[in-house]
């Protein structure tokens, strides 16, 4: 039996309470079924490793053309994974990613050699983020 429309959104609102000095709570995992529209996904990355993301399901790689593109404003994007070797040019347009959170850095994890595992990953996770109150909110 379902309940809802099949338009209707699923929402997570939760408090926590950290300790004193704790860093930001932020994350993502993959659900056992997926249940969300995945965002549209740009892969930098050449070669072999751009062919592995078009066959994983990235929706548009390439590199310098793609930075181009986003220069110019033309090219809209939710999520963004690079390869080592690309990263570099991509450093070039981090003031454009970087206010949106796009920007790809190691410690997020979508700045990878692993391209094909990379991109499932993103087009399947689930992702949430605290707030300056420590309230995690989610929804899909």
């Amino acid at each position: 039996m379902e309940a809802g429309s099949k338009d209707s959104t699923i929402e997570l609102h939760l408090k926590c309470r950290p300790e004193k000095g704790q860093h930001q709570i932020r994350g993502s995992f993959i659900m056992p079924n997926a249940f969300k529209k995945s965002g549209f996904l740009v892969v930098f990355a050449e070669g072999k490793q751009a062919i592995e993301a078009k066959e994983a399901g990235a929706d548009l790689v390439g590199s310098q053309e793609l930075i181009e593109r986003i220069k110019s404003g033309e090219l809209k994007f939710d999520k963004c994974i690079s390869t080592t070797e690309v990263l570099p040019q991509v450093a070039k347009i981090a003031r454009i990613l970087g206010p949106k959170g796009l920007m790809p850095t190691i410690n997020k994890g979508n700045v990878t050699d692993d391209v094909k595992n990379a991109v499932l990953y993103a087009k399947n996770s689930f992702e949430f983020k605290a707030d300056k109150q420590f309230v995690v909110h989610a929804g899909t």
